[in-house]
């Protein structure tokens, strides 16, 4: 199997410029396979041009099992993904066939690339699969869920006709949510059952990457409580379903842990959420960027700490202990 590089690592920024055709519709897919060598571009296209006759490969892009998303159709090209719903639409595949062997990767990486996608249009862009077009049951998994989309298929607040503007790399964001605006304070904001907003997805998304079943719909039912009484009991907590700073501390990976700017991953984004419940506006992206880093130098001067922007030991022990 070719390796195809990678226009996008697993975890990188994603930096998308519309085409100049028309757009209103993002497609999801699956590619119908779970096979290790089918999990590249190349190989769809292949399919496409060769088994099908073709003139390319009908997906703009592949998402693979490690995350990493790869080019196929030129974005101004129309895809041949979706008949009769080609025109106006942006093609994403992902490899996969049953709905259990999708990663958390993929997951992460559609949900980024959407976004991506959406932010870069002053307009209203809707997200479908391709089951509700046609008679199959593609992409498989639950998208909806997965994207957070509205009932009727956008992701949520999308503005219809205010612009989004552009924020400085220097500034604090925070993803397209709503959450508490509870002000940066010394006191973290416990999250229980029946808390709902960009709080709760986060801690659902690290909950859901530590194999801890849950649903990612930033509504902290039922599900989420078992999920988290589950964590606390094999952490040996009290497991009363509550999020505060015991919890928090025991969703990291280890315990002399250090992380700075450019570091990636889940303990990154348990210290985005530890950040988020101290009243910090950060984006849950679990990536140390320069929001993140300039919130966390925020808290430390806070907390009468040496501000350096680095969670390290004595950062953790004075915010969580």
């Amino acid at each position: 199997m070719k390796k195809t590089t990678p226009k996008w690592k697993y975890g990188a920024d994603i930096a998308f410029t519309k085409p100049t055709r028309t757009v209103n519709t993002i497609f999801l897919h699956c590619s119908a396979s779970d096979v290790a060598s089918h999990d590249d571009i190349s190989v769809i296209e292949n399919w496409h041009t060769v088994g099908n006759g073709w003139s390319r490969v009908g997906y703009h892009f592949f998402i693979n099992k490690s995350g990493n998303i790869q080019s196929g159709c030129p974005i101004e090209k129309i895809p041949i993904a979706q008949k009769g719903h080609n025109t106006g639409s942006i093609a994403i595949c992902l490899h996969g066939l049953k709905k259990a062997k999708f990663t958390d990767e993929q997951m992460v990486s559609v949900n980024k690339l959407c976004k991506a996608i959406v932010a870069s249009y002053d307009k209203k862009i809707k997200i479908r699969g391709h089951c509700e077009v046609s008679k199959k049951s593609c992409p498989v998994f639950d998208y909806k869920k997965q994207l957070n989309l509205t009932t009727l298929g956008y992701l949520p607040d999308q503005s219809a006709t205010k612009p989004q503007a552009k924020t400085p790399k220097s500034a604090m964001v925070q993803e397209n949510e709503s959450a508490p605006d509870i002000g940066i304070t010394k006191t973290i904001l416990t999250i229980e059952l029946t808390a709902k907003g960009a709080h709760v997805r986060a801690l659902q998304q690290i909950l859901f990457q530590k194999g801890y079943g849950c649903a990612v719909d930033g509504h902290f039912g039922q599900q989420t409580d078992s999920a988290v009484r589950l964590l606390q009991k094999k952490k040996g907590l009290f497991a009363d379903g509550v999020v505060g700073k015991k919890t928090i501390n025991a969703l990291f990976s280890q315990d002399n842990l250090v992380l700075k700017i450019d570091d990636r991953g889940t303990d990154v984004n348990v210290l985005q959420l530890m950040l988020a419940m101290y009243g910090q506006k950060v984006m849950h992206d679990g990536i140390f960027g320069t929001g993140t880093k300039e919130a966390l130098k925020q808290q430390q001067r806070l907390l009468l700490l040496q501000t350096d922007g680095i969670f390290g030991p004595k950062t953790r022990q004075k915010m969580l202990t």
